[in-house]
C-alpha cells in the first residue's frame, strides 16, 4: 500500500498565501526599484556636482598651490564643469 499525503485545506490556504506575498513582494520591488535607483543617481549627481564647484572654488583662491588628480579631471569634464589647476596622475 503507497502511503499518500493529504494537504489539508489550511496547508494549501497557506501555501497559496505565501506565494501570494511572494508574488506581491516581486512586484513591488520591481516596480520601485527604477525609481530608488534614479533617485539615487540624482542624488550622486548632485554631489558631484557640488565637489567640482567646490574644487572650483578652491583652484580660484589657491592659484598655482591647487591641483586636480586624473579622476577628479574626468568627474568634473563629465558635469561640463572647467576647473583651471593642473592634473597630477598622468601617464602614472
Amino acid at each position: 500500500m503507497l502511503n499518500r499525503r493529504r494537504f489539508s485545506d489550511r496547508a494549501v490556504i497557506a501555501t497559496f498565501l505565501m506565494l501570494l506575498l511572494l508574488l506581491i513582494a516581486v512586484l513591488t520591488f520591481w516596480l520601485v526599484y527604477p525609481k530608488i535607483t534614479s533617485a539615487l543617481e540624482s542624488v550622486m549627481k548632485k554631489e558631484e556636482t557640488r565637489e567640482c564647484l567646490q574644487w572650483e572654488k578652491w583652484s580660484k583662491e589657491a592659484k598655482g598651490v591647487f591641483y586636480l588628480t586624473t579622476w577628479q579631471k574626468e568627474q568634473c569634464d563629465a558635469m561640463g564643469i572647467k576647473i583651471d589647476a593642473p592634473v597630477i596622475g598622468k601617464g602614472e
